[in-house]
């Protein structure tokens, strides 16, 4: 139940449906204006120290974020780390 309540925003298909371990993602533009729509976004990532992913996915979510995204909170768990972006104006 710790993530009642949230979507993944890069989900186009959830690991059931699509008969995978991780479910498949939307495309890179779709994935965009998806985070662009949401005033706020979770983020889970991987352990400091790990290569960043260079899948064009991976790049657009670090790209919005940064550039239009603050960090509200980050905490370390588990060696990963929960972060949760704000758009400016939309805390």
């Amino acid at each position: 139940m710790a993530f009642h309540g949230l979507s993944d925003l890069a989900l186009a298909q959830s690991p059931r449906v699509s008969h995978t371990l991780y479910g498949t993602e939307v495309s890179a533009r779709r994935l965009r204006a998806r985070m662009l729509a949401s005033p706020r976004i979770v983020v889970l990532s991987d352990p400091p120290g790990l290569p960043l992913d260079a899948d064009v996915r991976e790049r657009v979510k670090r790209a919005v974020l940064r550039t239009h995204s603050s960090v509200c909170d980050s905490t370390a768990v588990n060696g990963a780390r929960i972060t949760v972006y704000a758009r400016p104006g939309r805390y």
